[in-house]
């Protein structure tokens, strides 16, 4: 098992192919996405991956092998509104109550983890990180639990649907300059 600290690290989803301490390719098969389950919280997953690989050799999504990480979405209305992200082995898993659960937890995950994890866990090896109501707390491989952590409403994205007339808008208040800050 591994730490979930360390999931943007090459001790994670990160490889370093050449040996030269900087991550340029990816060791994730992403599964359990469906019709019924098409997160759009995966696309900032997969912006983060691209944004951790400094010196990224193509192709960017290798097949998987024995050494890669399966990463498992599911949802699972018995959660309702919560998930979880929990280390099993090889895998990490990802799960929720509903999509707009899922992603959110990806975003989040995307945005902000580890980030603001409360100093006394920084030490600590991360197996689980539970997740309700935009609040989240962590759990070590020996049952440790941390308290409920609010997270800010900044670090959680919410998707908007924008209509542009064309790309030269994307830099004006149509695309990215919102209400005179840039988004």
């Amino acid at each position: 098992m591994f730490d979930l600290k360390k999931i943007w690290t090459c001790d994670g989803f990160l490889v370093d192919d050449n040996g030269d301490s900087v991550p340029d390719g990816v060791r994730v098969k992403v599964d359990g996405v469906k019709e019924n389950c098409m997160p759009v919280g995966l696309i900032d997953f997969y912006a983060r991956l691209g944004l951790e690989t400094t010196a990224l050799s193509f192709p960017f999504i290798k097949n998987a092998t024995s050494e890669s990480r399966v990463v498992q979405i599911s949802i699972d209305a018995n959660l309702g509104n919560t998930g979880f992200v929990q280390a099993d082995h090889n895998k990490v898993i990802i799960q929720g109550g509903n999509e707009g659960t899922v992603n959110d937890l990806l975003r989040w995950l995307a945005s902000s983890w580890p980030h603001g994890l409360p100093e006394e866990w920084e030490r600590k090896q991360i197996s689980r990180i539970e997740w309700m109501d935009q609040k989240y707390r962590v759990n070590t491989f020996d049952k440790l639990q941390s308290k409920w952590i609010a997270v800010p409403p900044q670090m959680i994205t919410r998707a908007h649907a924008a209509t542009l007339g064309g790309l030269q808008n994307l830099w004006t208040v149509q695309g990215f300059f919102q209400g005179g800050e840039w988004t």
